[in-house]
């Protein structure tokens, strides 16, 4: 049975990127107004799922005039001469993430092909984590890809924190960079409707992951206030192929966490679907600085708080006897405004300007 279940899936698998690459082609040849979204998941972190529909969001409610065209990573990676005749001169987004860098560098080889290939089109970032590690195979590949990025002209990279935007303009400066906020942020809030009981565990498992000691902070939550504990992850077996999918699958997500009277985690996208949830959060940080630096855009969320294991129990605490959750509004969506604009002064609306004065 196991096995049949592999060959159904990886039949699925082919059989889905066929039709996403009929799709491509299709709205490539048709569609005038256009722009590219290239290195979409399919996979089943719910993170970057969330990234993406808030890139959907995003793209719906600014650019009704053009046509985004989505291209999944591996798409990208095997037929990238294709959609180099396909994508002519229009710009290209990058989908964005933590994928920068040394940790996950199959990403990191994507981008860099995009780079090489796509050299006369407008390529733009969306927000993203860099991060090289200090060791000697991290510096190896910073210097890679600090040659590959400088040499294309027209790269805007944003990135969603200030140690990347500092990182990237001490040591790439001649590379493009904005600082804006992750692209899930730009998701609307939810109402607080949700009974809450217990407390939910979000913790990672994989490269990015800290070995924290929970065990004081569990005594404390099952004997002082008995709370059951319960844990889930941010990511799922199964591959998103479809919109109605991804959006399902993240609100189920975002129920669950609904339904806790505290969410721990080091996921950064635990912490900011808590806080689109309106759930109290008690967040760690994972082994790249992304997290403390995306919590800085929502640190005016009395219900969110970034932690170490010195001070945990306190504020455990203290976001258990808050009955008040509130944000002091900061107008988040303004600091989208820079990628609007950038986006906006494409070449091909350049172009268009032009023609339209010499008529």
């Amino acid at each position: 049975m196991e096995f049949i279940n592999k060959i159904y899936s990886k039949f699925k698998s082919v059989f889905c990127r066929l039709l996403m690459l009929i799709k491509i082609i299709i709205l490539s040849i048709f569609c005038r107004n256009k722009i590219y979204l290239f290195g979409t998941p399919v996979h089943g972190n719910l993170g970057d799922q969330a990234i993406l529909l808030g890139e959907e969001k995003f793209l719906k409610d600014n650019f009704k005039n053009k046509k985004v065209i989505e291209v999944e990573s591996i798409v990208v990676s095997k037929c990238y001469k294709l959609l180099k005749i396909l994508a002519g001169k229009s710009t290209i987004l990058i989908h964005g993430g933590g994928f920068l860098g040394s940790l996950w560098i199959n990403e990191e080889e994507m981008f860099r092909k995009v780079l090489k290939t796509f050299t006369d089109n407008k390529i733009i970032v969306f927000p993203q984590t860099v991060y090289f590690s200090e060791d000697e195979e991290g510096r190896r590949i910073f210097e890679e890809s600090k040659k590959i990025y400088k040499s294309h002209k027209d790269l805007y990279i944003c990135c969603r924190e200030k140690y990347s935007f500092d990182f990237m303009k001490k040591n790439m400066p001649d590379v493009n960079v904005l600082l804006i906020p992750d692209m899930v942020l730009y998701l609307d809030r939810l109402n607080d409707v949700f009974d809450r009981n217990n407390v939910l565990f979000c913790v990672r498992k994989d490269k990015e992951k800290v070995n924290y000691d929970f065990e004081s902070l569990k005594d404390m939550l099952e004997n002082k206030y008995n709370f059951n504990i319960d844990y889930t992850d941010t990511v799922i077996k199964n591959n998103i192929y479809t919109l109605k999918n991804r959006n399902n699958e993240v609100n189920k997500k975002i129920n669950q966490f609904r339904k806790y009277k505290l969410v721990i985690t080091d996921r950064l996208h635990g912490m900011v679907l808590a806080f689109l949830s309106n759930t109290p959060c008690l967040v760690f940080q994972n082994k790249s600085y992304k997290v403390k630096g995306v919590y800085e855009w929502i640190n005016n969320a009395n219900y969110i708080e970034l932690s170490d294991t010195e001070n945990m129990l306190k504020l455990a605490e203290k976001l258990l006897n808050n009955e008040n959750k509130k944000v002091n509004d900061n107008n988040l969506i303004k600091n989208y405004n820079p990628l609007i604009h950038l986006i906006n002064n494409s070449k091909e609306n350049t172009s268009k300007e032009k023609e339209t004065k010499n008529e």
